[in-house]
């Protein structure tokens, strides 16, 4: 990846900002038996949130700086050695794994297709009335959203709304469906942060959260996480529901033509 002036800047900017919350005398300097750490955090912070915005480096290698200058700087207290080992140990969290499996599971889902046939079938038995598959585009991107991050879900339901959309406009005669598409687009991102409540692997902070727990004691079973999560879901669809059919009704196609789109779609 070539050093553009734009990258230049970030390297440098980055650089400043880290020398400064090192330099500077703040109250970070000491913090009760910490020492000067929250400060040497603090700029290590600084400095990867100012490479990750301006892309100075590939952003995976920004990730790995802590592995470097943790223990450099001994955040940890306990020797480079010790140092290194607790920090790599961050980086292979069983609930990183957890997610990264996720990502896996959205890959395949992605690959097959299978995504697009959990999705039409949904909608096709919750019904093709407009109202009724506005629904089902919800229900479906909530369910798939269940099972792997909301990014992924999103992205790969966009394709299937705007595939839905399509065919209703041009079976409408090229007319522009303005308030229904929008409706839909926005469904499947209200939808995909909805569904991502329900799960442990819906979405990284319900990992991380899990993770968190389970450092203090406290460890969250999959099956009671969903006992938590899943009344919101099903709290929260048919509000959004309601909501985006008022905004979408205005321009709705007939119901034989929902029917026919999915229908489409499936063949």
């Amino acid at each position: 990846m070539p050093f553009t002036p734009s990258r230049l800047v970030g390297l440098a900017l980055g650089l400043l900002v880290f020398g400064l919350l090192l330099g500077l005398d703040t109250s970070l300097k000491q913090v009760g038996d910490y020492g000067p750490r929250p400060a040497f955090a603090a700029a290590i912070t600084g400095l990867m949130a100012i490479w990750w915005i301006t892309e100075t480096l590939p952003i995976h290698w920004t990730a790995c700086v802590p592995l470097v200058l943790y223990p450099v700087f001994g955040l940890h207290g306990d020797g480079p050695a010790l140092d290194l080992y607790t920090t790599a140990l961050s980086y292979v969290d069983t609930y990183n794994f957890l997610y990264a499996g996720g990502m896996c599971v959205a890959a395949s889902m992605q690959y097959w297709g299978l995504h697009r046939r959990i999705a039409l079938a949904i909608m096709r038995r919750i019904g093709t009335d407009p109202r009724f598959l506005l629904l089902g585009i919800l229900v479906s991107t909530a369910f798939i959203s269940f099972w792997i991050s909301n990014s992924a879900t999103a992205t790969m339901m966009v394709s299937i709304g705007f595939a839905i959309i399509k065919q209703l406009e041009s079976r409408l005669g090229g007319r522009t469906l303005h308030a229904y598409g929008m409706a839909v687009m926005l469904g499947i991102a209200y939808a995909a942060n909805v569904g991502g409540i329900a799960t442990k692997i819906g979405t990284a902070t319900n990992a991380q959260f899990s993770g968190l727990m389970e450092q203090m004691g406290l460890e969250i079973s999959f099956l009671k996480f969903m006992m938590v999560g899943l009344p919101f879901v099903v709290l929260f669809l048919p509000v959004v529901w309601l909501a985006l059919w008022r905004l979408g009704r205005a321009d709705a196609p007939r119901e034989e033509m929902g029917k026919e789109a999915i229908d489409n779609e499936i063949a």
